[in-house]
């Protein structure tokens, strides 16, 4: 599915808002439904391993898609990030041996970190896959 997307551009309508960065970020546009919630026009994030591995795919539905009471953010059905502990999304460069990195909940903190100090932030999709 991830090779089926489109590159995102800055005009995005979830990078528009929170100013984030279209690097590595995709668009999906075919038929999938989430949940009942239409996924064209989503931006999708890769969720990888840190060996590069895609795990699972985040769908940032575009605002007039969202089904009322259902969240704006949806993981491929059947698809358990969980197993997968160091699966991430990268903003800001590749993550250096002894080098800072700001680690984050969700895309738009990584942006705000990155664009801030310039250094790279992970964000681990969720405060419950931070540990310690």
């Amino acid at each position: 599915m991830w090779d089926a997307c489109e590159p995102a551009t800055a005009d995005q309508e979830y990078i528009e808002r929170k100013r984030g960065l279209p690097d590595g970020l995709r668009v999906y546009r075919g038929p999938l439904k989430i949940s009942g919630q239409v996924c064209a026009g989503s931006l999708v994030l890769p969720i990888r391993t840190l060996a590069g591995e895609v795990a699972d795919l985040q769908f940032v539905i575009l605002k007039a898609n969202v089904v009322p009471g259902k969240p704006d953010k949806m993981l491929l059905p059947g698809v358990q990030v969980s197993r997968w502990p160091d699966a991430c999304l990268t903003i800001g460069g590749p993550i250096k041996p002894k080098g800072m990195v700001y680690i984050v909940e969700g895309a738009g903190q990584a942006w705000s970190a990155h664009q801030a100090t310039r250094r790279p932030a992970v964000c681990c999709f969720g405060v419950g896959r931070v540990e310690g």
